[in-house]
């Protein structure tokens, strides 16, 4: 699974568990890629969660890293939309 934006997005097919946007890790081994709420547009890359900021890293280390700030009133659930579960991307 990618979560780099490598492939053209138009032609990817993203399978997102909504059920799971909490950051305890589902499969500790792989590492989880997430679908995030940035701007108005949904991210898909790994995140961890850094001195109450969003940090949103893609698999390719040539992309760069993104933060977002969250409000003190907001949870980093409150920015994931959920659990990136398959994407599917045909040439």
């Amino acid at each position: 699974m990618r979560c780099d934006g490598a492939a053209d997005p138009a032609d990817a097919l993203a399978l997102i568990d909504r059920h799971y946007n909490s950051l305890m890790p589902y499969r500790p081994e792989t590492g989880e890629c997430y679908a995030v709420r940035h701007g108005a547009h949904l991210t898909l890359r790994y995140v961890d969660f850094l001195a109450n900021r969003l940090v949103l890293r893609p698999h390719n280390l040539a992309f760069p890293v993104d933060l977002i700030e969250l409000d003190p009133e907001e949870s980093p659930g409150d920015l994931i939309a959920g659990r990136v579960a398959l994407i599917v991307n045909e040439p």
